[in-house]
């Protein structure tokens, strides 16, 4: 078993947001007082991984509740704040995920448009790239003034660019 010395590092961001990171970052050299192994570090992001989604489903946003209704009313099966660890050391919740597809489905508030936000979420975007799923974002506002309908074709639309490879 290989031990790594682990610095862990939450961030958190506005708990409007169901945007949570955590992100365990390995030390340029080991420490004595910090080793863990991969298993205990995966165990760890795993156990707050569930901790923050049951979390976020309490806190729920009207456009999540919206989003959500949504979905279901279009028959999709999908997972609703679903942590995914990405590289075994980045925690992330995904607002959506559409199971059958592998699209991760965000919901951006007014933080995801700034600089930072932006660079964060191409950051995370990359992360779970690699992972294998694909993003669909949609501004909050725009959750309130689509329609059901367009937000199918919005869906069917990313769909069928993915099947087209």
């Amino acid at each position: 078993m290989v031990c790594w010395g682990i610095f862990f590092k939450l961030l958190t961001l506005s708990k409007k947001t169901s945007n949570f990171a955590l992100n365990a970052l390995p030390l340029a050299k080991r420490t004595k007082k910090t080793k863990q192994s991969k298993e205990e570090l995966l165990k760890f992001l795993q156990e707050k991984g569930t901790q923050f989604s049951k979390e976020l489903k309490q806190k729920a946003t009207k456009w999540e509740l919206l989003f959500k209704d949504i979905l279901e009313e279009l028959g999709y099966k999908f997972e609703f704040q679903l942590p995914v660890i990405c590289n075994g050391k980045h925690l992330y919740i995904l607002d959506f995920l559409l199971i059958d597809y592998q699209i991760f489905i965000e919901l951006d508030g007014a933080q995801h448009f700034t600089k930072l936000g932006l660079k964060k979420d191409n950051l995370r975007t990359r992360r779970l790239r690699k992972e294998g799923y694909e993003p669909l974002r949609f501004p909050n506002k725009q959750v309130e003034t689509l329609t059901t309908e367009q937000i199918k074709g919005i869906i069917e639309t990313k769909i069928s660019l993915l099947k087209l490879g």
